[in-house]
């Protein structure tokens, strides 16, 4: 598996945006955003950085569809306690 890029947060005002792909492996997201407009911005910025060639129309199409979708299935933000990671 690939190494997932690595997320900052910080805000974002003065760049008028909720989150940045700052390159290969470099993502921030804007601390005070919403849960779910979070995990769009999330998927967002993860999808630029997976497919650096997809245009911008593409990565806002997934991403918008893919956080309707885990959103629809009850996913939401948790503490990072007992967190697990693995394949299925």
């Amino acid at each position: 598996m690939s190494k997932l890029p690595e997320v900052k947060r910080r805000k974002l005002g003065k760049h008028k945006a909720d989150g940045r792909w700052l390159g290969p492996g470099k993502i921030e997201i804007d601390p005070r955003l919403a849960p779910a407009r979070e995990l769009e911005v999330l998927l967002h910025e993860f999808f630029h950085d997976r497919h650096p060639h997809w245009v911008e129309q593409k990565v806002c199409e997934e991403a918008l569809i893919t956080q309707k979708f885990l959103w629809q299935q009850g996913y939401r933000k948790t503490p990072k306690k007992g967190r697990r990671e693995g394949c299925l």
